[in-house]
């Protein structure tokens, strides 16, 4: 029973998840100005301490009847949100100093490395004892918002540096610079 909670949950999760990723890709590339980008750098700085925050709060020796492997998975999945999340903060805290291009990619990927970690962490959450269900249940729901707003910073920014690359190829032959 417990299980088949579960993994209702995890489809709920995925649905919610699979409908912010269809909003976010119907959104057009383009090129953010500095005011916007600001903005953006803004929005990720305060919402890195959101999820980091929110990641913090899944306490796996909160758990009943958990078995020390699982609850070992749990936690390798929240440390390495914790890494990547810390890695967010330190490329905007870079890009606040100078805006580069190397500044920028790294950026996107390591939002992409968030982002996949957050399933993870999604899903590698799991319980024995019914009585934390909703515990559970709170976890990931956060954890499937917290995901759906990762990947629309992702698609954002890739979007930003696709326009940036149109305007950078139109400028230089890249092709002449190998």
């Amino acid at each position: 029973m417990q299980k088949i909670l579960f993994l209702g949950l995890i489809v709920l999760m995925s649905v919610a998840s699979g409908s912010a990723q269809e909003q976010s890709g119907s959104a057009q590339p383009r090129l953010m100005n500095k005011t916007e980008f600001d903005l953006f750098l803004h929005d990720l700085e305060r919402d890195s301490v959101r999820w980091m925050n929110m990641g913090s709060e899944v306490d796996v020796s909160s758990l009943k009847d958990l078995p020390y492997r699982k609850g070992q998975l749990m936690e390798k999945a929240k440390n390495r949100l914790h890494k990547n999340l810390s890695a967010i903060q330190d490329d905007v805290g870079s890009l606040r100093k100078a805006v580069t291009l190397t500044s920028q990619l790294d950026l996107l990927l390591d939002l992409e490395e968030t982002a996949s970690s957050m399933d993870d962490l999604g899903n590698d959450l799991d319980f024995e004892n019914s009585a934390d269900l909703d515990k559970v249940s709170s976890w990931l729901s956060d954890a499937g918002k917290a995901s759906g707003e990762i990947l629309d910073a992702v698609v954002k920014l890739y979007g930003h540096l696709r326009e940036l690359s149109r305007h950078i190829d139109r400028q230089i032959d890249v092709g002449r610079i190998h």
